[in-house]
């Protein structure tokens, strides 16, 4: 038996329920390893709220954003679950700060309304990539952020590291300067579990 030639940009795919056992189909998409989520751009705003971002179809997150702030500030996060934030005593968090001359860092400690997340700064633009891991399962939620921010004409690194260890779950975060205001564009991915 034949098989009639397929349309443009098909492949011949297995099929034990066609009567010859194979069949021209669409090539599938490949399986991508970030989906984007959503995304807010902040103009003069003194927070950022995601709701529903997290879900049961991811387990990690890679959060992108470019800042611009009224003030030098930290931005800090906080958990969310149903529009209401975890706003107890139940983050820590420690920061690395590396600039051209010396390295220092501070921590957080525990026991923290909040976790510091990245910084805003007037005086220059502050890139972050940041990964989420866990806020959906009922697990520690911890993240990475690592930062560059640039101030006239140099350049300034720092790592932020914490989250906290009440094991809700969760769906969302917020993000707002320690002071001022800050402008800009953050992306939420989800990351592929396979």
């Amino acid at each position: 038996a034949r098989l009639p030639v397929g349309s443009n940009g098909y492949v011949l795919t297995a099929d034990s329920a066609e009567t010859l056992g194979i069949k021209w189909a669409a090539v599938a998409a490949p399986s991508a390893g970030l989906t984007f989520l959503a995304s807010s751009s902040p103009s003069a705003a003194s927070t950022v709220t995601f709701d529903s971002v997290f879900s049961s179809t991811y387990q990690n997150y890679l959060i992108t954003g470019v800042l611009t702030g009224s003030a030098d500030a930290g931005v800090q996060m906080r958990l969310r679950v149903g529009g209401v934030d975890l706003s107890g005593s139940n983050y820590s968090y420690t920061v690395l700060f590396n600039d051209t001359s010396s390295v220092s860092g501070t921590g957080g400690g525990t026991s923290q309304t909040s976790a510091k997340f990245t910084n805003s700064g007037s005086s220059g633009t502050s890139v972050f990539t940041s990964y989420m891991m866990n806020p959906f399962a009922t697990a520690p939620t911890g993240y990475m952020t690592n930062q560059a921010r640039f101030i006239g004409g140099s350049q300034a690194r720092c790592d932020f590291y914490g989250g906290t260890n009440i094991t809700n779950s969760y769906d969302g975060f917020k993000l707002y300067p320690d002071s001022g205001t800050f402008s800009g564009t953050i992306r939420i991915y989800g990351i592929a579990n396979s």
